[in-house]
């Protein structure tokens, strides 16, 4: 599905401790895996992850137990201890005591499945997986000018799915298949009379607090002379009725649908 222009941002859950990707949660407790080189300095430098072996019958090590070890072996203490994955650690390193030398002192201590780097996390990549993306010039370009809006940038500060966004244009086309599933609706209105009382908002009643009863478009009241009734789809009696999806103030009716099909959609899209 194409994100170019999404308002609501698809967040994607990934298990993470510390900055480290567990790939390795499902080797058994008899695996020993070799340990991650490190290739760069992508990684603390002060602490490492540490994943110790059961004990008989499957019993994990305690903190205590598990703090001596990395005391005689290392000279390191364990920070801290994670439950979600047995015998899961961080370890903080002594000073003068690298990643790359923790990691060959631990390889092959049979009370050590496995240690690895405590290595960063950074977000996720928010520029859209939208093949035509290269194309769209006003939202990201390289070119010497710098004439675009930023987007990348901006989608890498938020991606705020929860912020109404106002446009004022000459319409929209709300069923494109990018704008579909994120235009604002007005969930206090219905079409036509919702309650089919025959009157705007609840019949009787000073729905807006504006002092008026059922009301029509010129604040005239059901019993006055020239009384139209003309806002019997009114259901928030707000003024306009069906404003399902916005309001047409040139043509004073609800049909919101742009009469540029191609412009418009674009101009909603970019503000999203």
């Amino acid at each position: 599905m194409k994100k170019s222009y999404q308002f609501k941002c698809i967040i994607v859950g990934l298990l993470v401790m510390h900055g480290y990707w567990l790939s390795q949660m499902a080797f058994s407790q008899s695996a020993k895996p070799h340990p991650v080189q490190p290739s760069n300095q992508d990684y603390s430098q002060t602490t490492i992850l540490v994943r110790f072996s059961a004990k008989s019958r499957g019993l994990q090590r305690n903190r205590n137990e598990k703090s001596q070890f990395m005391h005689s072996v290392l000279g390191a203490r364990v920070k801290k201890n994670y439950r979600r994955v047995p015998g899961l650690s961080l370890v903080e390193l002594p000073k003068g005591l690298s990643v790359e030398n923790s990691l060959k002192m631990l390889e092959k201590k049979a009370e050590i499945l496995y240690a690895e780097p405590n290595y960063k996390i950074y977000p996720l990549s928010t520029v859209p997986d939208d093949p035509n993306f290269p194309d769209q010039w006003h939202l990201d370009n390289s070119n010497a000018y710098n004439a675009d809006i930023n987007a990348p940038e901006a989608w890498d500060i938020a991606t705020n799915s929860n912020i109404i966004v106002a446009v004022l244009d000459s319409g929209i086309h709300y069923g494109h298949p990018d704008l579909n599933d994120s235009m604002w609706v007005n969930s206090s209105e219905q079409i036509g009379d919702g309650n089919s009382d025959g009157k705007p908002g609840i019949a009787n009643v000073d729905d807006d607090g504006d002092g008026l009863v059922d009301e029509d478009s010129n604040d005239l009241e059901p019993g006055d002379p020239n009384y139209t009734n003309d806002l019997v789809n009114d259901d928030d009696e707000n003024g306009y009725a069906d404003d399902i999806r916005g309001w047409d103030f040139a043509d004073q009716h609800d049909n919101v649908i742009s009469d540029n099909y191609f412009y418009r959609s674009t101009t909603i899209r970019i503000t999203g």
